[in-house]
């Protein structure tokens, strides 16, 4: 169920959805688990760990820069 709010001025309406923050952490994370739509490949100490870029560069400031910079890349899809 969403909730609906407009302002007084009736120019913005505001639409949320309780719990669509934690609804699209965990289908990011099943696509993650099952190696869909995995675009970068991180490997540390032989192990690899596949990721969504997108969530490594909004989650921490290192992966943003290191992101920032594989996206000037077309074909890079590891960090090492």
């Amino acid at each position: 169920m969403a909730d609906f709010v407009i302002d007084t001025s009736g120019s913005a309406v505001q639409v949320c959805f309780p719990g669509a923050q934690a609804s699209v952490l965990e289908s990011l994370n099943r696509q993650r688990e099952e190696g869909r739509l995995c675009d970068l490949s991180i490997h540390v100490q032989g192990q690899v760990f596949k990721a969504h870029r997108c969530v490594l560069a909004a989650s921490s400031p290192y992966f943003h820069d290191q992101v920032g910079v594989l996206c000037c890349h077309l074909y890079a899809t590891a960090v090492m």
